[in-house]
């Protein structure tokens, strides 16, 4: 019995070979990623974060609008906490110019940090007042139900599947039916190329 297997790659050639046991058994292994890690390998991947801003009933949690030309932003997790109880909703509000002059910057930190200074082709703001929340661009409701006491919170991963995809312009917004003294919002994602 031979200790190798003879292997044909496909095209006729038969000078491809593997070792194999005295069973004449090869050994191979399998290793899936996510599409997360992957891009989290190249640079590609970001996590934006608003915390205790004090939202008024109509300001939005957080808001993400890609900026990027050439490539889609997916999202893959979403976290919100907020010291009142009440809904949630996650909107793809019209294209707009995010309001950067009422709320605050948040910068998208790179998941690797190898590409810790490169930086997210996107804006972001938290406590942001320039999107619009209808029902008809609402993409997702949650409930919050937690009380001051603990930051429990709410964990939806993967987003939607990870099937949210913002191309150039697009914005992904989070807004509480509600007002809250203390928040906090994550959100993760990363680039693909068109």
């Amino acid at each position: 019995m031979s200790d190798t297997l003879q292997i044909i790659d496909g095209t006729g050639a038969v000078n491809v070979k593997a070792k194999v046991n005295t069973a004449a058994q090869q050994l191979t292994f399998d290793s899936n990623v996510s599409a997360m890690h992957t891009a989290s390998l190249k640079g590609d991947a970001y996590s934006w974060t608003a915390v205790t801003d004090n939202l008024d009933t109509t300001d939005t949690a957080i808001a993400i609008q890609n900026t990027s030309h050439t490539r889609k932003l997916v999202f893959q997790d979403l976290y919100f906490f907020g010291d009142v109880p009440g809904l949630v909703e996650i909107h793809c509000p019209i294209p707009c110019t995010l309001a950067t002059t009422s709320g605050f910057t948040i910068v998208g930190i790179n998941l690797n940090r190898k590409y810790a200074a490169t930086l997210a082709p996107a804006i972001a703001m938290s406590d942001e007042t320039a999107t619009t929340f209808t029902q008809a661009n609402t993409i997702l409701s949650l409930m919050a139900n937690e009380a001051t006491a603990g930051q429990f919170g709410l964990m939806v991963s993967p987003l939607l599947g990870g099937a949210l995809m913002l191309g150039y312009g697009d914005i992904i917004a989070v807004d509480v039916v509600g007002e809250v003294a203390t928040f906090t919002a994550s959100i993760s994602g990363y680039y693909i190329d068109l």
